[in-house]
């Protein structure tokens, strides 16, 4: 087998596509959650103020989602975090469109919740892989034994 070929290949699929896969995920949830939020904070007596906290909350679940995705497919760190890139490109894409140029502020905090967020997702996808391993080395001790 080739060399190049096997580094793209960490786990079973390509790590561009397990990004890509994630990233696409992780946008899916982050629009479904902010579809959401008007049912959220109707009732309140501030809804304005809500609105910016609601919809980083969305960023945060969608990056994790994403990131925890992409990363058990390609049971790898690196995939999760590649995943975070391709939704705030995408977000910059459908933001560069928008009539109002989006506030620096609300752009960096939601930047930074993504990649936290996916940094968390991959994270847990990446400990949970290591733990299986352990279990089952441990289940074939027993078993020789």
């Amino acid at each position: 087998m080739d060399i190049a070929k096997n580094r793209s290949r960490i786990g079973g699929f390509p790590l561009w596509l397990c990004s890509l896969i994630g990233g696409g995920i992780g946008l899916g949830v982050t629009v479904a959650c902010a579809l959401l939020i008007p049912l959220l904070i109707k009732s309140t007596a501030d809804p304005n103020s809500l609105v910016k906290i609601m919809a980083a909350a969305c960023v945060f679940l969608g990056g994790a989602v994403g990131g925890f995705i992409a990363s058990m497919q390609s049971r790898s760190f690196a995939s999760g975090m590649l995943s975070a890139a391709v939704c705030a490109v995408c977000m910059l894409v459908v933001s560069l469109f928008s009539e109002q140029p989006p506030e620096w502020s609300s752009a960096l905090a939601s930047l930074l919740a993504l990649i936290a967020s996916s940094a968390l997702g991959s994270y847990l996808a990446t400990a949970t892989q290591k733990n299986k391993k352990r279990s089952m080395k441990r289940a074939m001790k027993r078993r020789k034994s």
